[in-house]
């Protein structure tokens, strides 16, 4: 019964759009904090151990910054921003 309620709703374009906007707010208030909430409790820093552990962990921050910074730099000039607005903060 659930599977033919799904074909139906996903055969009308007003429905999917109601489910859909209804489903993207259930899943970024709820889902999402459990998800990262989760992987916080699970991850194990102790394992991570010596110089070659902690230049490996340097190395994925800077990775980490370099791709936010040089994304959001990217899809700001993509978008038409200057060069000092694509590096500015949304929150500056």
């Amino acid at each position: 019964m659930r599977f033919v309620a799904g074909v139906l709703v996903g055969e009308s374009p007003i429905l999917t759009r109601q489910i859909d906007e209804r489903l993207r707010g259930l899943i970024t208030s709820l889902f999402m904090p459990v998800f990262f909430g989760l992987a916080g409790l699970t991850a194990e820093p102790d394992r991570a151990e010596g110089p070659q552990s902690a230049a490996a962990h340097r190395r994925a921050d800077l990775d980490r910054l370099g791709g936010k910074f040089g994304g959001a730099f990217l899809g700001g000039s993509l978008g038409g921003l200057s060069r000092p607005e694509s590096w500015r903060s949304p929150a500056a």
